[in-house]
């Protein structure tokens, strides 16, 4: 199956949502769209979503034809904290999940599967009285420790936007209202 390609995963998964569900993919929203540009121009292969009561439920899916590593996670998490960065400003809340699909996985990615959850946090502050550390803990406590991520998850700004009207469109095609 050498000539099996990326996109031909992305087709087969796209045109036959319920055939594959039933085949152990997980389930998808109602929304699915093929790769979906980002606000940095980056593609997301396939993204599935629907909104309910200002909260917009998310599937990233990152497709490999072959073996993923190490870079597919890092891809992933790249595409994913864009993703939430600029769709949180327009919603009450995300629930977002990251999917990798691939033929098989390298043994540091499973290491790093296995090892990646729970990742504590810890910020520092060094002042005049010493040096001071604090566990965060939750999304809405980092954003009191930094106002940059402050503003970014909680004010609209010229990409969030962007995003925000992508996802409009790509439900408006389907006749599915925010």
């Amino acid at each position: 199956m050498s000539d099996f390609l990326e996109k031909n995963l992305e087709d087969l998964i796209f045109e036959n949502r319920t055939t594959v569900e039933q085949r152990g993919f997980p389930a998808l929203h109602p929304v699915l769209c093929r790769q979906f540009r980002l606000p940095s121009n980056k593609c997301i292969d396939l993204l599935s979503y629907k909104v309910e009561n200002d909260i917009l439920y998310a599937s990233i899916f990152e497709l490999k034809r072959e073996k993923l590593g190490i870079e597919s996670l890092l891809q992933v998490f790249g595409y994913g904290s864009e993703f939430l960065i600029n769709s949180s400003p327009h919603f009450k809340r995300v629930e977002l999940e990251m999917n990798l699909v691939g033929l098989d996985y390298s043994p540091e990615l499973g290491l790093m599967l296995q090892q990646l959850l729970p990742v504590d946090l810890y910020l520092y502050k060094y002042t005049y009285n010493g040096l001071f550390f604090k566990r965060m803990q939750t999304v809405h406590e980092l954003a009191t420790w930094n106002e940059e991520v402050q503003n970014a998850l909680y004010t609209p700004s010229e990409s969030s936007n962007k995003l925000y009207n992508s996802l409009i469109e790509a439900s408006t095609k389907l006749s599915i209202s925010f």
